[in-house]
């Protein structure tokens, strides 16, 4: 079980967005910033989806 399905069942008043729902919507905005002749906004919107669907870091373990 994933860690959004958790969530979701531990308070179902709280809106939970997957990663991939949000990444498509970030990708959607940046096109759309493209298209209207901003291409910094664009690009920002771009990093910011690649980010969202990168894994986390791991903790390293002291010992």
């Amino acid at each position: 079980m994933s860690d959004y399905a958790t969530a979701k069942i531990a308070d179902h008043h709280t809106p939970i967005v997957s990663p991939l729902i949000l990444t498509d919507r970030l990708i959607s905005l940046a096109q759309d910033a493209e298209r209207a002749g901003l291409p910094i906004v664009a690009n920002r919107l771009v990093r910011l989806a690649l980010r969202t669907c990168a894994p986390l870091p791991r903790h390293r373990l002291r010992g």
